[in-house]
């Protein structure tokens, strides 16, 4: 069946492709368009142009394929074309066409402003700009998609638009403290609300940095002895950053002497490790425990300190 698409709008085809053949290959994707047209091969969210596939079992790989037409374009069917190559003799393998209905109505959907790198203990906005680029007044659907969107929110779900007319709306994101540094997308979607399939979409790519913290708490926060000068605590170490970090942990003890089983520890983000301590007093009185832990790598560190009372 035809894919409905409105100029300036997205199509979405599931591309297959398959390999008969009973050697491994790598095949290349070629994809053929009207002028002007965009087409974008994508793979587990990632863009690709050609496909590696096993032969019998796991020999079958499906793509998205992406294609829009230009805002201006006339309506009527179009033929979208893709070409698989097999790379060991450079020979057309296979091909496959679909056909892209383009209709009266239309959206673009364009990620106008934001940041690039992000620290994810702060708030981070986008401007997406979506335009109306039918011939009548159409009401949008948004939604924003991809691990930030689960932190974040649109500052409008829906806009109505004359046609030629613009809007920009936010996308805000914060507490994102847990992110592991590296690259994440972040994309807003438009859907015309009287005919799903005419949508359109923008991506935009945030790194999210690194960064290191940590917290120190002792267990119990005061003890007190009556028949002995020995005393047991546990210091609660935990990484508070969102990177493995190596901590340097020293406790100390006025007119007393303390015994743990490590003074360097290893942790992953988010997790935490019980140090027991081992306290020796020499007499009755009231003893302040001091516990650290400093980053060897950052100026990330914390302190705590509990009470030993001896009767």
């Amino acid at each position: 069946d035809p894919q409905v698409v409105g100029p300036g709008s997205t199509a979405v085809y599931t591309l297959t492709v398959t390999n008969l053949s009973s050697l491994a290959e790598s095949f290349g994707l070629d994809v053929e368009v009207p002028a002007g047209w965009t087409a974008v091969l994508q793979q587990n969210g990632a863009i690709v142009d050609s496909v590696d596939l096993a032969p019998d079992i796991f020999n079958s790989a499906q793509v998205r394929l992406l294609v829009s037409p230009p805002v201006g374009t006339a309506v009527g069917s179009y033929d979208v074309t893709v070409t698989a190559t097999a790379q060991s003799v450079g020979a057309a393998a296979g091909s496959a066409t679909a056909v892209a209905q383009v209709d009266t109505r239309g959206v673009q959907v364009e990620i106008i402003s934001g940041p690039a790198t992000l620290d994810p203990r702060d708030t981070a906005v986008w401007n997406v700009r979506i335009t109306n680029t039918g011939s009548g007044q159409s009401t949008y659907d948004l939604q924003a998609a991809g691990v930030l969107s689960l932190a974040g929110s649109l500052s409008t779900n829906a806009v109505t638009l004359s046609p030629g007319a613009a809007q920009t709306v936010q996308f805000t994101a914060d507490g994102l403290d847990s992110l592991r540094p590296q690259s994440y997308p972040v994309n807003v979607t438009a859907v015309l609300r009287a005919d799903a399939r005419i949508r359109a979409d923008d991506t935009a790519t945030v790194v999210i940095s690194g960064y290191e913290g940590v917290t120190v708490q002792w267990e119990p926060a005061t003890q007190t002895l009556t028949d002995t000068l020995t005393a047991q605590f546990t210091l609660l170490i935990t990484n508070t950053g969102n990177v493995s970090t190596w901590f340097d942990v020293a406790t100390a003890v006025p007119n007393a002497a303390t015994l743990m089983p490590a003074q360097q520890i290893v942790l992953p983000p988010g997790s935490a490790a019980r140090v027991p301590v081992t306290v020796q007093a020499t007499g009755p009185g009231t003893y302040t425990l001091t516990g650290t832990a400093v980053s060897q790598s950052s100026a990330a560190a914390d302190s705590a300190q509990a009470t030993l009372v001896v009767a």
